[in-house]
């Protein structure tokens, strides 16, 4: 191949671009002002021989006409239109199917069990900080919606409220049947329960019509944490519920503060600074980097831990997540339990719509 064909196809582009340039003026003259909101653009048809055909807005400012160069250009034109406004909030039965497909029943049914008796040491070393936090109910507050009911493990410090229903929200249908059994145990009538399939990220109520929402352990597995807290479209999910002066109640397991002068830290780094000839040893260095022995663990272990617990993340900052929403007050603490190892750093508190 010669340069005399690389040659032509250089003067070809170029002539191309020097076209494209002429035509630029009479493509902007084609495209419509932008509406604003509340306000009707005269429509730019005109009738003809009974017929209504399109007009241009205006004339060309470059004085010529170019019809051909504009038209081909034309077709640049969705580059140049104003973006389309955000769609409307999904159903809750669509999203929950696209962030938290149904998985096999052994394994939800699995699932539910090992939450059920797998995690009664860490609900007896929770339980003061639990009973400090709930305590924050009134008796007056009478809807509330736990968010991630699981089995149930939060009833006993409310459910016996007179008065009181519970809308329990899980993506995990086979928690049911353990969630009305405790329940019933905590004295809330069946009639007062009721289950719902969903997920944070579209909750299966109301607009302002919680006076609780309640979540324990739950924003670690959300597949979109922002889309739960903060703005999926016109507002956020949790606010998007509660009442005005609504509660949030939350307990939280929380990645590990970093200490970058920390020394046994130091040592690690500097002695992985010599294995870094793989994409895993980067992989540490970068979990190093916070600090923290801790953080480089629950880093590690992190895609581990979402394959074997339901999509339950080691190193989310929900505490700040938390803060950042706007809530209209926030009351919020930080603990690190004994006997829960890598979740062993906690944030609780109660924010107010």
């Amino acid at each position: 191949m010669s340069f005399t064909y690389f040659r032509e196809l250089r003067d070809e582009a170029r002539k191309r671009k020097r076209q494209l340039d002429a035509d630029m003026p009479c493509l902007l003259a084609l495209t419509p002002p932008m509406a604003r909101p509340g306000r009707r653009w005269p429509s730019t048809s005109v009738p003809r021989r009974g017929r209504t055909v399109a007009a241009l807005p205006r004339r060309c400012c470059c004085g010529r006409r170019h019809l051909i160069g504009a038209s081909s250009a034309a077709a640049l034109l969705p580059l140049l239109a104003p973006p389309s406004r955000a769609a409307p909030p999904i159903e809750p039965e669509v999203m929950l199917e696209r962030v938290h497909p149904s998985r096999p029943d052994w394994y939800e049914e699995f699932y539910a069990v090992a939450m059920d008796q797998g995690m009664k040491s860490y609900e007896a070393e929770i339980a003061g900080y639990k009973a400090k936090l709930f305590s924050r109910l009134s008796t007056t507050r009478k809807n509330i919606l736990e968010l991630g009911v699981g089995t149930g493990p939060n009833f006993k410090y409310y459910a016996s409220n007179n008065g009181c229903i519970v809308i329990g929200v899980d993506p995990n249908k086979h928690m049911e049947n353990y969630a009305r059994k405790t329940a019933l145990s905590a004295g809330l009538p069946s009639s007062s329960f009721t289950f719902r399939r969903g997920v944070a990220e579209a909750l299966p109520v109301e607009d302002n019509s919680m006076d609780v929402v309640i979540g324990t352990l739950v924003l670690c597995s959300v597949n979109n944490i922002d889309m739960s807290l903060r703005e999926p479209w016109f507002s956020a999910e949790i606010k998007r519920v509660l009442k005005p002066g609504g509660l949030y109640l939350f307990i939280e397991h929380v990645a590990a503060p970093g200490n970058p002068g920390s020394k046994i830290a130091s040592n690690i780094t500097t002695t992985l600074e010599l294995l870094l000839h793989s994409i895993e040893y980067l992989f540490l260095s970068v979990c190093i980097a916070d600090g923290s022995l801790l953080r480089l663990v629950q880093g590690a272990f992190d895609p581990l831990q979402q394959f074997v617990a339901d999509g339950c993340h080691l190193t989310r900052k929900t505490g700040e997540n938390i803060r950042d929403v706007g809530f209209s007050s926030l009351s919020l603490d930080s603990v690190r339990l004994s006997n829960a190892y890598i979740i062993s750093p906690h944030v609780y508190g109660v924010a107010s719509k």
